[in-house]
């Protein structure tokens, strides 16, 4: 890999074997000169502790943690020198950008992980500098904004990477799949008009029987390619578009029920009443059915699970009950977030992709509601949509997954 040095390079001090050095090096701020000379130290140190602490880089090979570390702690060496002219670590370069980018394509590490590498780093280059000289009131101050400048930049390259890679998985993925559906629903729909002219008895009733269950599975992998392209919109700020049209709450309540097994509708308890009003009827059956699955999935595999309508002061309420293990305060926000899952759920063996609750709630917001949730071990767990009978006049309103946007 050829070496490309930076213009600063040029006036530095030559070393006895002729290798370029930084002015801290020699520099008169015993801060600076203690950190440069000290650095492979700081360095050693800090991988260290960094496999020791930080889950899951310890199995990681030291050059990957190493990373583009180096540069910054020379480079912090230099913005501690009053002879160097720079003010942070981070200025005029992207060596900070590029460790977060590094940390989001090559390694498991999470934001957490990325910002626990830069604590331990802070601490080790402080206690490194204070074992010779106390830390002046100037140099502290230098050392926190690059510390702080630092982790900004990694994690917005650490965000933008993932977000690349989430896109690209989402756009591959819906392309790859809408195309053999498409066939696979065609070819049912097929099959039952060429059942409206045939007359053969018990194989005719079966094989519409098929052809219907080929149908309703289509459509459903459809839905869910739905909620893969809508999740990419929500992600990134943007609004999901909508189509109110004139519905009747009971009826889109029992759509999203639609074809569960008998083993489920014994245990659920339907409390409905009719209202019409104007919504989004696709979305909001479809997270009520979001609701719904939910309810079966994580909730007690023996207690019954209630759906049920209310109507108060022109607002419509729809909300699922289930008993079993309660959703934590602390956790309860994290759940209406693209690709987030409550921890309970990500140890447990039902396997998702964190989308339902996010959508459930981009919608409700779009039709100028919202979607709680209410959760307890004596009380169970309650998701309530909670929606205007009449969602035209809000269509427009700010969403929160729309915020500072």
């Amino acid at each position: 890999m050829p070496i490309i040095w930076s213009k600063s390079f040029v006036d530095w001090p030559m070393s006895d074997k002729g290798a370029h050095v930084s002015p801290a090096a020699t520099s008169k701020t015993v801060a600076a000169r203690t950190l440069y000379l000290r650095r492979e130290e700081v360095l050693t140190r800090w991988v260290e502790r960094v496999k020791a602490e930080v889950k899951t880089a310890g199995v990681l090979l030291n050059p990957v943690i190493i990373n583009t570390i180096p540069l910054f702690i020379e480079r912090l060496a230099e913005s501690i020198c009053e002879e160097c002219a720079r003010e942070t670590a981070t200025e005029s370069s992207n060596f900070a950008q590029e460790h977060g980018g590094e940390r989001a394509r090559v390694t498991q590490y999470g934001p957490e992980q990325v910002i626990q590498e830069y604590q331990i780093l802070r601490q080790v280059v402080r206690e490194t500098i204070q074992t010779v000289t106390p830390l002046q009131e100037r140099e502290e101050d230098i050392i926190q904004k690059s510390f702080d400048k630092g982790l900004q930049e990694s994690m917005i390259a650490y965000f933008l990477v993932h977000g690349r890679i989430r896109e690209q998985f989402v756009a591959t993925l819906t392309h790859d799949l809408r195309n053999p559906i498409g066939a696979v629903k065609l070819a049912a729909d097929l099959i039952l008009d060429e059942l409206k002219n045939f007359s053969g008895g018990e194989s005719s009733d079966q094989i519409k029987e098929l052809a219907q269950r080929v149908l309703k599975n289509s459509k459903r992998a459809d839905r869910m390619i739905q909620n893969l392209l809508d999740a990419s919109v929500v992600q990134v700020g943007e609004r999901l578009s909508i189509n109110i049209t004139e519905g009747d709450i009971a009826q889109i309540v029992t759509e999203a029920i639609g074809e569960r097994p008998a083993k489920e509708r014994e245990r659920l308890e339907v409390r409905l009443i009719h209202v019409k009003g104007f919504w989004d009827v696709e979305a909001f059956q479809r997270s009520i059915e979001n609701l719904i699955s939910n309810a079966f999935k994580y909730g007690d595999k023996t207690s019954s699970i209630t759906v049920k309508v209310q109507e108060a002061h022109g607002r419509v309420m729809v909300s699922v009950h289930n008993h079993g293990e309660p959703i934590p305060a602390e956790q309860q926000e994290s759940l209406f977030q693209v690709f987030r899952r409550a921890e309970a759920a990500k140890s447990g063996s039902v396997k998702g992709w964190g989308l339902g609750l996010a959508l459930a709630r981009s919608t409700a917001e779009r039709m100028g509601g919202s979607l709680g949730v209410d959760s307890s071990r004596e009380l169970g767990t309650t998701f309530t949509i909670d929606v205007p009978a009449d969602a035209r006049p809000y269509q427009d309103a700010p969403t929160s997954d729309q915020s500072g946007r």
